[in-house]
């Protein structure tokens, strides 16, 4: 509210000079705890992906961009050292070994951020925070587009003789807190299936980037997302993966349980297969966004 007030002054009185001390005090109110506009869901740690899982020795991480989608993820913010991955009511999910870090996100009230849900979401959260924002937009299992910009307009998809259509039913919301029950309404619809059929195949295992997704669509199938990669000496690629899991549980970064030395980074093996601690993928599962 204060720093609106600001602002709206600003916009009254343009003409009038502002100091510098007076543009640094506005900065520092919006970097406020709970300000950010890259991590909206007001996250309580400050400490990052980035730092909190370093890299193998003689590895280097790979080039980001400023406003790309692979410097947002190194950005992320992470949960005490100590946190529990914890299931969507609260409890101490089954499988506390195979996590690395924790991501300093919500997982809903309800049973709905799983594994192909967490992708969608960090990829949802990304282009919320981005000027990408109108082109959110997920497909739901039976081929519906549900699109953000729809949504925050006041219209929702309804069933109407077995399929979707749009219709207009409340006010215009572009906050963030009913982009949260937008996603809430894509994770109930979309899933592996839809992921493993929209997402564009990685051709070349050895061009993973942050943000490219693990997915083998099914009933059960699973997903993965990439949320950081990096070079060894050798020019192979490292990469940290990122899961929920069923039920609905904490985003965490995953342990590398079959080479302890690497920590929590991954490689594929010569063949192409890929060992997680809940699932195994092969390079042919690797796709993108776009």
């Amino acid at each position: 509210m204060f720093i609106t007030l600001i602002l709206r002054s600003i916009s009254r009185y343009r003409d009038i000079a502002i100091s510098k001390d007076a543009v640094l005090l506005l900065g520092l109110f919006c970097a406020l705890p709970g300000q950010s506009s890259e991590y909206p869901w007001q996250p309580s740690s400050k400490e990052t992906l980035e730092q909190r899982l370093p890299l193998p020795a003689g590895c280097t991480r790979q080039a980001a961009e400023k406003g790309s989608y692979t410097a947002w993820l190194r950005g992320l913010p992470m949960k005490e050292t100590n946190a529990k991955v914890l299931l969507f009511d609260g409890q101490p999910a089954r499988r506390q070994d195979a996590a690395a870090a924790i991501i300093d996100i919500d997982v809903g009230k309800r049973d709905l951020q799983q594994c192909a849900d967490a992708a969608i979401r960090l990829r949802a959260e990304f282009l919320f925070a981005s000027p990408q924002k109108a082109k959110t937009s997920f497909q739901f299992t039976n081929g519906f587009t549900c699109d953000w910009k729809r949504w925050s307009q006041g219209q929702r998809p309804t069933l109407k003789s077995q399929d979707f259509v749009w219709q207009a039913q409340g006010k215009a919301d572009a906050s963030h807190d009913n982009f949260r029950r937008y996603l809430d309404f894509v994770f109930a619809y979309a899933g592996t299936l839809s992921l493993s059929r929209d997402l564009k195949a990685v051709k070349d295992p050895a061009s993973i980037r942050s943000g490219d997704v693990l997915v083998q669509g099914g009933s059960p199938g699973h997903a993965i997302t990439v949320v950081d990669t990096a070079r060894g000496a050798d020019g192979k690629v490292l990469f940290l993966l990122a899961q929920s899991y069923m039920p609905a549980q904490s985003i965490h970064l995953l342990k590398n349980l079959n080479e302890p030395a690497l920590g929590a980074w991954f490689r594929f093996a010569a063949d192409g297969s890929l060992k997680t601690p809940d699932w195994n993928f092969t390079s042919a599962d690797l796709k993108r966004f776009e």
